[in-house]
């Protein structure tokens, strides 16, 4: 009796699979919005505009729970959008996985706890090309009640650039835009590495606004050369509301010469999120002070970023008369695409102070450009792009803000909500000039249990491997050092959710990665450790509502919304 029972258990997996696989876009949550109106009034930073939208695990989507875990599903789609992104309140307990999916199925990112740390809970997401994403939350499922996810804007991709992006055809660079890697040198290249794209959240959570801002930062060495994600932006792209933990950085976007530029969030590349305001000088309006210095979350560089730390010049208050350098170029991400290159051998054109007006003799600097760095042929960086234009004749014109404009911050006080040198100099070693810091990436780390879910007395494995770290420390159902790379058999002699945490490091940072067993109270009639059931009943039970289920799960995984 209980073989069959346990067939139609299995039989019963395998309908329920087959249903949700059959779940494709159609099912989607359609979110009606005119975008001709939501495009209308802009700043030219804006790619994708907020509207209000709400979803939550209670009222929308669908749950599903087997084999000790419990796996959320909700899709939306707004008709006509090139790319979609969202801003949500997020809880994700140890274990819990957030994944985001485009039309074609493919993940785009993966969120879990660690990653929420540096934004204070909240998800601004990276942009999903299409008009469709697709949410699917994994979590334990006696976590599940601890589990919190609360959608309340979506972010409507309108430029061009972001529309079907992993399929998006390459442009050949012209005249006006030129692609980094046709000019990359050792005269440029360190300069290139530590440019990154970001987006921000211009509008408050919650709130109707003007929704994400595409910007570019540099990535900047400090005194102490101890490896802190320091960025260097423009303080208008956070267009008055500076929330940096809605901060999605794309590190390493960059397209070959042969390709063209690109969209830069179709080339793969790793993304964090989230950071803190260090040094915001900005008190006197744009018009007058735009550098916004931010320390992004996490630690090292990421696996894949091949980014430098950039180095800086801030003692040349000349630059404030006309006094600026005269070869001076710089890389940025304008229009959302892959790095470009401008500069200028002519010296600055004019003065508009606090602004050096630089004449362009190689490229053209486009909107997302801001906050790019300006730098000098020692590839240190002496200033920040904040606008560009054009002289009477036509030619193409920028302007850059000093670095030392900012560096003692507002009213030369050195306050720390203001003064780029308290943070880049913390020990005030009057340091003015500073040369570059390459560091290695941060390790990866991956953490594995293998079966997933136990009965007491059954035995499991735990796997765990790292690659470009120096040593690992455990915690959790585990404690101390570990081998860069192992196995561990385990065999439990209780019941419960146990987690095998894993932090590895290096000169570039610590990485961290963890998996949790679940280990369920023994049936009667098993044998304990051995794993093997009791009798011909209890085995086939076992192995065959396993089956089902795992049927269900890799079903489940093949959706397609």
């Amino acid at each position: 009796m209980k073989l069959k029972l346990m067939v139609l258990m299995g039989i019963l997996a395998w309908s329920l699979a087959g249903a949700a696989q059959a779940i494709d876009l159609a099912h989607a949550e359609v979110k009606a919005v005119d975008l001709a109106r939501l495009s209308q009034g802009l700043a030219p930073e804006v790619i994708a505009p907020a509207v209000p939208h709400r979803a939550d695990l209670a009222s929308t989507g669908s749950w599903v729970d087997a084999d000790g875990w419990s796996t959320w599903t909700y899709a939306v789609r707004v008709p006509g959008a090139r790319s979609l992104a969202f801003h949500a309140s997020a809880t994700l307990p140890v274990g819990a996985s957030l994944e985001l999916s485009g039309e074609d199925g493919r993940m785009v990112k993966r969120y879990v706890s660690a990653e929420l740390a540096g934004t204070g809970g909240h998800i601004a997401s990276v942009l999903v090309p299409g008009e469709a994403v697709l949410l699917e939350l994994r979590v334990p499922t006696d976590r599940r009640a601890a589990t919190g996810l609360a959608i309340d804007q979506l972010f409507v991709g309108l430029k061009a650039s972001p529309l079907a992006a992993r399929a998006l055809t390459p442009r050949a660079s012209t005249a006006s835009q030129v692609n980094w890697s046709c000019v990359r040198s050792s005269a440029n290249e360190l300069a290139g590495d530590a440019t990154v794209l970001y987006t921000v959240n211009a509008s408050n959570p919650g709130g109707s606004g003007p929704g994400l801002s595409q910007c570019t930062g540099t990535l900047m060495n400090d005194v102490p050369q101890d490896g802190k994600l320091y960025m260097l932006t423009a303080a208008h792209c956070g267009q008055t509301n500076y929330d940096p933990s809605s901060i999605t950085v794309y590190w390493n976007r960059v397209s070959s010469c042969s390709a063209g530029l690109q969209n830069a969030m179709s080339v793969d590349g790793p993304t964090t999120s989230g950071g803190t305001t260090r040094a915001l000088y900005a008190s006197g309006g744009i018009q007058h002070e735009d550098q916004w210095l931010i320390e992004l979350a996490g630690t090292g560089v990421p696996t894949g970023s091949e980014a430098v730390y950039l180095g800086w010049d801030a003692s040349d208050v000349t630059k404030l008369s006309g006094g600026g350098p005269s070869n001076i170029f710089d890389v940025n991400h304008a229009a959302d695409e892959t790095k470009q290159y401008i500069a200028s051998t002519n010296g600055p054109a004019a003065t508009n102070p606090p602004f050096l007006t630089y004449t362009l003799s190689t490229g053209v600097s486009k909107d997302g450009a801001s906050g790019s760095g300006a730098v000098e042929s020692n590839q240190r960086l002496f200033g920040t792009l904040t606008g560009s234009g054009s002289d009477l004749s036509g030619n193409p014109q920028v302007e850059f803000m000093p670095l030392a404009l900012s560096w003692h911050g507002d009213g030369g006080t050195d306050s720390p909500a203001s003064s780029t040198s308290v943070w880049l100099d913390p020990s005030h070693t009057g340091t003015l000039q500073l040369d570059a810091l390459q560091l290695p990436s941060a390790p990866t780390v991956s953490v594995s249990v293998s079966p997933t879910s136990v009965t007491v007395g059954t035995s499991y494995t735990v796997t765990w491997s790292s690659t470009g770290a120096t040593s690992c420390i455990a915690s959790g159902a585990w404690s101390g050092s570990q081998a860069l790379n192992g196995t561990l058999r385990v065999t439990p002699t209780a019941s419960g959710d146990f987690t095998y945490d894993l932090s590895c490091n290096n000169a570039g940072g610590t990485t961290r990665n963890a998996a949790t067993e679940v280990v369920t109270p023994s049936t009667s009639g098993s044998s304990g450790a051995s794993g093997s059931g009791g009798g011909g009943g209890g085995g086939s039970f076992g192995l065959l509502s396993l089956t089902g289920l795992a049927i269900l799960r890799a079903a489940r995984r093949r959706r397609v919304y």
